[in-house]
Formats: structure tokens, sequence, C-alpha cells
């Protein structure tokens, strides 16, 4: 029977062109609200929010073993022609994810009640943590059991759809924000209050979105299958192992300048990581569009497909990470100096530290949604927790032994991205994709990495001739840097391919301004 998931580089462009435009004005906000905060409330109190979402990120996390599978396995139901199978995925998985919200609430009610006996927190603002954390494990549990009802923007590749709603609530959250900011005060905890209203009205409307797009998305007790469960919980405990992995490295490092370092050290780390927490999140979102379609292409038995997606995914991930990452290298300490008016110097270095990682590891930016499409995450998994264990650890000792603060943290990242990845995860890609590393450097990294040497040029020569002391000096150095890269990318790294389809774009867009103009 034919699968309802439809294979289209028209949807993939569209939806990934969404989560960039979303992510963008994400970012937008996130530059004020940092910029606003540290100009107005001390170091102390900004360092309760990186501190407080730090010890959350591993909540959900947790979950992954119930929620990571349900969106996965419904693809592929679809992608054969088993729409049944839909309802029996959503019916088995819901009871238990409902038992999982009722325990994340009962353990963050213990956790908020001694939360000073876990994490370093002033007295007076221990209360401030404590609220801000309940809100957090409040949505957190509503958020968990509406996961199986919103799988449908997924399923049928609405993510254009999706991102809209979240653009929504980002204004939303924004305005609720600024509401509190300017008419009640100007404290961190409004934050998490204005996020977490967002987050939940958002919930509400996808979940109603979603039934409509996915009929079979629904609850029933009859069609609850236990051996489902233990198929997806399989997929999930894997899926956690990696997860838990990533989120060692984003957050162990936060927990341990609590505990090893100052708050300024936390504040700099954190101001210093937020474009490559950005550019990873956006490459992230933006990448999850080709899962779909490769789950069909792996039902289906397309492996020539999963290889040519695997190579130009690795190759565009190169192209869009190395544009922004390159030039904010550079300007790493001009950017930072602007930025923050002089404080928190070590940020700069954070910055430049933990971008120098690119290169290695946006080759493989689809390893991770080959090994989901194929349901084959064992080995990710195990060579992902290897990794950030090791990573964890380094931190330790460069925070803790060597007392270097936020830049031991960035260091140890930078060191364990640059040796134990291309050890351990290329090797894996090679053979999930059927590749040889010779393949895989002629039509990924090397045209991948060209633009961005081009570019490096450039931007190096402004800098050894004047250090921009403005932003637009900055903004003008960058704009002749990209351009440089942007003819590189053009002339000697796109393939055939890439510029077919890089022409169909533009004439699509020109029919759609001619239409718009006759409207």
């Amino acid at each position: 029977m034919a699968g309802d998931v439809e294979i289209s580089k028209r949807i993939i462009l569209a939806n990934s062109v969404s989560s960039i435009v979303a992510r963008v004005l994400n970012v937008g906000v996130l530059v004020w609200l940092q910029q606003y905060l540290l100009n107005r409330i001390s170091a102390e109190e900004y360092s309760l929010y990186p501190v407080v979402v730090s010890v959350m990120v591993f909540v959900p996390l947790a979950t992954m073993i119930l929620t990571s599978g349900i969106a996965r396995y419904a693809v592929e139901a679809k992608a054969v022609g088993d729409a049944a199978r839909v309802t029996h995925i959503v019916s088995t998985m819901t009871p238990l994810l409902f038992g999982a919200g009722l325990a994340i609430s009962l353990l963050g009610a213990i956790f908020v009640w001694k939360i000073d006996a876990v994490l370093t927190i002033s007295a007076h603002r221990i209360r401030d943590a404590q609220i801000m954390l309940s809100l957090l494990v409040a949505s957190t549990a509503i958020q968990l059991l509406l996961v199986p009802f919103t799988a449908g923007f997924f399923i049928t590749q609405r993510l254009v759809l999706s991102n809209m709603i979240r653009v929504g609530s980002d204004f939303l959250r924004l305005a609720i924000l600024f509401l509190l900011l300017f008419g009640v005060s100007t404290r961190v905890i409004w934050v998490v209050v204005a996020a977490v209203i967002a987050d939940t009205l958002r919930g509400a409307v996808m979940m109603r979105v979603s039934q409509r797009l996915v009929p079979e998305l629904r609850f029933s007790v009859h069609a609850i299958r236990w051996e489902l469960a233990r198929e997806i919980v399989s997929f999930g405990s894997w899926r956690f192992l990696s997860q838990l992995a990533e989120r060692l490295r984003s957050s162990a490092d936060v927990l341990i300048l609590n505990k090893l370092a100052t708050a300024a050290d936390v504040t700099a780390f954190h101001i210093g990581s937020l474009p490559q927490r950005q550019i990873s999140d956006m490459m992230a979102q933006t990448s999850m569009s080709l899962v779909p379609p490769m789950t069909a292409m792996h039902a289906r038995g397309n492996k020539a497909d999963l290889q040519n997606i695997y190579l130009r995914g690795g190759r565009i991930a190169l192209w869009l990470s190395m544009f922004l990452a390159t030039p904010t290298m550079v300007y790493h300490r001009e950017i930072m100096s602007l930025y923050l008016k002089g404080k928190y110097e070590d940020s700069g270095v954070v910055l430049l530290l933990l971008l120098a990682a690119f290169p290695v590891g946006y080759g493989h930016l689809m390893l991770p949604r080959l090994v989901t499409a194929t349901a084959n995450i064992r080995p990710f998994a195990i060579r992902t927790l290897f990794t950030q264990v090791i990573n964890v650890l380094l931190t330790l000792v460069l925070v803790g032994y060597f007392k270097l603060g936020a830049i031991g943290s960035a260091l140890g990242t930078l060191i364990v991205s640059a040796t134990l990845n291309p050890l351990l995860s290329w090797s894996l890609g090679f053979e999930m994709a059927n590749l040889k590393l010779s393949q895989w450097m002629r039509q990924t990294l090397w045209p991948g990495l060209v633009p961005s040497i081009a570019g490096l040029i450039v931007w190096l020569g402004i800098r050894w001739q004047f250090a921009p002391a403005t932003w637009p000096a900055l903004g003008g150095a960058c704009i002749a840097g990209m351009l440089a890269y942007v003819v590189t990318l053009f002339l000697f790294a796109m393939s055939r391919e890439d510029r077919s389809d890089l022409t169909k774009i533009v004439d699509a867009m020109k029919r759609f301004s001619r239409g718009r103009l006759q409207a």
C-alpha cells in the first residue's frame, strides 16, 4: 500500500527556512533581553536563571524514554499506509506519560523544598529560585502529556505551520515580559513567568491543530497495545542516553561553575555560549525537517537517497554554520566588548573556543537524523555518552583543579570535540551511510569549508588593519567578508545538483512575486 508521507525537496526547504526564521526572531528577543537584564541587575541575580534552567533540562530528558519514539514510529506507520497504528501508538503511550507527569510533579516539589541544599544560592534569592523552578516543573508536566497529540505537524511535515505557532507564542511571551519588566519590576523571575504562560497556551493550540491534521492522533482504551510500548521505550532508552550526553555537555558547565567558580564565571560562560547554543539549536531545528522523509526512505528501502541526503546535509550544514561562526570567531573580542560594555571579559574567549569546534562536527550533522530514521540509535548513544562523560571530567579538572573558570569549561568542550568526534562519530557516520572517508571529504568537508576560508582571509585582513570599535564598523567588516563567502560558495563550492535546486528556488520566488503583483 502506498504510504502517506511525501518525500519532497519543496516541503523540506519550506520547513527548513521557516525553522531558521523562527530561530532568528527568537534570537533577536534573546539578545535584547540579556543585555537589558545584565545592565540592570547583579550577576548574582542573573545567574539564577541559567542555574535553574540547567537543572530543568534534565527533566524532559528523563521523559525522552517515553516521548522520543512516538513521532518517529508514527511517521513510519503512515509511510507504509498503516494509519490505525498511529492511534495504537498514541493510546498506548498516553497512560505512561500521565504517570510520568505525576512523578515529575512530586519529585519537583521535593527538589524545590530542598533547593538550597543542592544549589549554591544566596539566602535572599532562594524564594525566587523556588518560584522559578516550581513554574518550570508544572509547565514541563503539562507539556509532557500533550506530546502524543502534537505529532501531527511532524507526520504531515507541516513544520511551517508549527513554526508559525511558535513565533506567535514568542511574541506573546515578549508582550508578557514587557508588561512585567516595565509595568512591575526588573527581575529575572519574569523571564520564567512569561515563558511558562506562553508555552502552556502554545501547547494547547498545537494539540488542537495537530489533531485536525492527523485525526488518528486520539486516545482510545481499546487501541492500547502494550507490545508497542516495549518497542517505543527501547528506542527511547537509547535516545535518552544520547540526549543525556548532550545535556551533560550543555548543562554541566553551568552547574560545575556554580559549585567550583563564581557567579561572574557562570554569567560569562552563559553569555559567551549564547551564539554557539543558538546556532546549534537553529541547525538542529532546521535538520529535523529531514527526519520524516528520511524515515520514509528507510521504510521503503531507499539507501542511495539516504547516502545522498547525508552528504548534502553535512555540506549545507557547514555552509550555514560557518557563515555565522567564522566572523563571530574573528571578532569575538569586539562583539562581546560592545555587547557587554567591557564587562565579563572572559565571555569573548568562551565564545571563540566553543565556535572553534564547528568545523569538526557539522560535516556529520545528519548522523543523529540518520540513526533516528533507521531506529539504529544504540551505537550512536554509546559513543555520545562516552564523549560527553570525558568532557565533564575534563571540565571538572580544568575548573576545579586549574581554576580556569568559564574559559576552562569552554576549553574542555573544544578539546573533546576536536579529538573524540573524529575518532568515534565520523567512523559511525561512514558505516551507516555506506561512505568512504575520501568520498565524504570530497563531497562534504572540502566544499563545506572552502567559502569560510575565503571569508576568513577577508575578515582577518580587515582586523589586521583596524579593530572595529563601533557596531556600524563591525557590521561593515562582517558584510565585506560575507560577500567573499557567498561569491566563493556560488563559484567553487556548489555541486550541479545544488545549483539546479537553487535555480528552482529562485524561479519559484519570481513566480510568487509576479503572482502577488498581479493580485
